[in-house]
């Protein structure tokens, strides 16, 4: 029995059918878990960014308890001022513009001639 299904060219067919598919079951499968193992990489890089995001903000909000923070907050953020408080408002000033014009260049040639052949 064993002779004939070697020899027979139709099992030999169905057992490289089933070997393909054997293989291009076990291809998705590894590149499935190639790009499911990325993802959690990727969502672990997440999680750890939010965690730090979290302390950071825990920490804000720990400092906000304190009324000198409330006080700092407030003016900075919504431009308050305490009774008797007085806001200076600095405002840039315009670039002052240039006053002395640059000379041209056959002006400088003939500065520069005259200064050495000056007698």
């Amino acid at each position: 029995m064993w002779n004939f299904l070697k020899k027979s060219l139709l099992s030999n067919i169905a057992f490289m059918a089933l070997i393909v598919f054997v293989g291009l079951g076990s291809y998705k499968m590894v590149s499935q878990a190639l790009s499911l193992r990325g993802e959690y990489e990727d969502t672990e890089t997440k999680i750890q960014g939010l965690l730090k995001k979290k302390t950071e903000l825990e920490a804000y909000a720990a400092e906000l308890e304190s009324r000198q923070a409330i006080e700092r907050e407030a003016k900075e953020r919504l431009n308050l001022k305490l009774p008797g408080e007085e806001v200076v408002v600095v405002v840039p000033g315009k670039k002052p513009e240039a006053t002395k014009q640059t000379a041209s260049g056959f002006e400088r040639t003939k500065s520069f001639f005259n200064s050495v052949f000056s007698w």
